[in-house]
């Protein structure tokens, strides 16, 4: 039976990487002509690449106004964090590439021609590699691109490619662009100047009518003064008594670490005492017929309470084995799972006891939303279960330092205690707070951020 000619060619066709490589560039730009939004661009861009040119990393880049390039979309990221180290840096990258003779031309970026600055940390934010791909312009000012980053070196087949894909993304991004729309068309009415005159003294006198300021932040229902439980030992825990939130009474065992070695370590240190203790007794016995045995007699003693030092110091041990409750109350941490059988050190944290009823309001206000914040302001807590019956709270105390939360946000921790008693929350919802300031001018509450910003940016 001989075998097919055309099926063979059909195969070897099907397995030529170039064909596979011209099909995945047809289909790109084929989903490019389909796109209906700027932003569907940016997702092609940074994730459908792929598909042309392998890559460990794509962050596509636009214009940022004022302010320079931003990042605004990364592979496998749904939403960067523009105050990350690596956005940050990204940035500043782009910024400097921008900066060169010809930014609108797709090239495989060297190291050494970018700022000191920016090469520093080359190793530490590239797998190795990176190849510029701008959304090549019909104007010549290049207002997007994409980047891609990974540890093989790029080939000249890759430059190439990369140049026919910069051609159309640039021109789907510029027939998108919303510019191109046109003006609106008059509506025939022309008002008169008194009625826009009116409305300007309307609007000024309104800029100054005072408002009160006010921030949103992630919020947490927390323990009031919770009684931390420690590991005392250097060990590893064998058994939890209690789950999560379950009630505790003072006294009860919570913990109980592994006391093989304990157990051990007293048996051998008894035996010791009991060597010891022997070799004492019989050179005491010996002095009375030999004096020179004296001063061994003195020596022998010390050693024996030195080996009885160390068998009480392991039958302390071996009674911190079994951590009990300082103070009733209910059990808080995670997961037992994440706890049996993982060796503690002294002093770690492996859970806390905290009063049910007794609870406070803990806050992260961000950095660039803080406000004025005094105690005995008025807090709202909007909890993610109920959002419909605000909880009402007042300001305590509020950080004067920044620490980075659980999300990598920099923000400011504010205390605040629960004013409504009726409905007491449970330790651990979270949900939205709506802290309130001082009042100010509608106009400052308007123009509050876009006047900072524009400090940080022209510095005036």
């Amino acid at each position: 039976m001989t075998a097919d000619p055309n099926v063979a060619a059909g195969t070897e066709e099907a397995s030529d990487p170039r064909l596979v490589r011209l099909a995945s560039l047809l289909q790109i730009e084929a989903d490019l002509r389909d796109v209906a939004d700027r932003d569907e661009i940016q997702f092609i861009a940074a994730n459908e690449t792929h598909r042309l040119l392998p890559y460990e990393q794509a962050i596509v880049w636009t214009r940022g106004g004022a302010r320079g390039p931003k990042v605004s979309a990364i592979s496998g990221v749904p939403v960067p964090d523009p105050r990350a180290p690596f956005v940050v840096w990204a940035n500043r990258l782009v910024g400097a590439l921008l900066k060169t003779e010809n930014p609108a031309t797709p090239h495989v970026i060297d190291p050494a021609s970018l700022p000191k600055k920016v090469a520093a940390e080359w190793e530490e934010w590239t797998p190795g590699h990176v190849i510029w791909c701008p959304f090549k312009p019909r104007d010549g000012s290049v207002d997007a691109g994409v980047i891609l980053l990974r540890p093989e070196p790029f080939a000249d087949g890759d430059v190439n490619l990369i140049r026919r894909l910069s051609d159309a993304y640039g021109f789907a991004w510029w027939a998108l662009d919303p510019r191109g729309c046109g003006r609106r068309p008059a509506n025939g009415r022309s008002r008169g100047r008194w009625v826009s005159l009116t409305a300007l003294i309307l609007v000024g006198a309104a800029m100054f009518m005072p408002i009160r300021q006010s921030a949103l932040a992630p919020a947490e229902i927390t323990p009031l003064e919770p009684l931390v439980v420690t590991a005392p030992i250097d060990g590893v825990i064998e058994t939890l008594h209690v789950k999560p939130n379950d009630p505790v009474k003072e006294g009860a065992a919570l913990i109980t670490f592994d006391r093989t070695s304990l157990r051990n370590r007293a048996s051998v240190a008894e035996k010791a005492v009991a060597v010891a203790q022997a070799d004492f007794q019989r050179a005491r016995q010996k002095a009375f017929s030999d004096p020179r045995s004296k001063a061994e007699v003195a020596l022998l003693a010390a050693e024996v309470a030195q080996k009885q030092a160390e068998l009480n110091y392991s039958q302390e041990l071996l009674k911190r084995a079994v951590v009990t409750a300082g103070r009733s109350g209910i059990a808080i941490y995670a997961d037992p799972s994440d706890w049996l059988g993982k060796p503690m050190r002294l002093g770690e944290k492996v859970m806390a006891i905290a009063d049910p009823t007794a609870l406070e309001l803990t806050v992260w206000v961000p950095v660039n939303d803080a406000i004025s914040l005094k105690p005995g302001a008025e807090v709202l807590l909007f909890l993610d279960t109920d959002p419909l019956n605000p909880v009402k709270a007042e300001l305590v105390r509020a950080a004067y330092e920044a620490e980075l939360t659980s999300t990598k946000v920099l923000a400011y921790r504010v205390k605040a205690k629960l004013v409504d008693n009726a409905s007491i929350p449970r330790i651990g919802l979270q949900g939205t707070a709506k802290v309130y300031g001082e009042k100010v001018s509608l106009f400052l509450f308007i123009m509050r951020r876009p006047i900072a910003a524009l400090r940080r940016t022209v510095g005036f």
